[in-house]
């Protein structure tokens, strides 16, 4: 199910107050666009420690599964 744009503010929101240090932007390019950017501290994935990633795009619904939070 899509998440608006105050669903993704809060996931957002509590994504950052996880105290990982990751830095989550809800709406980068609009209010209209269902999308988080989710930034790592550490910049690699998980699967792989040598590929850098910096920005990892999200839907709402998305990011809230992959951090455990509810929106």
């Amino acid at each position: 199910m899509a998440t608006n744009a105050a669903q993704r503010t809060s996931i957002a929101q509590k994504i950052m107050r996880l105290g990982t240090g990751v830095t989550a932007i809800p709406n980068p390019r609009g209010a209209t666009v269902d999308a988080i950017l989710v930034k790592s501290p550490s910049y690699h994935t998980p699967a792989n420690s040598t590929a850098v990633v910096v920005w990892v795009e999200y839907t709402g619904d998305a990011a809230a599964a992959a951090y455990g939070v509810t929106p």
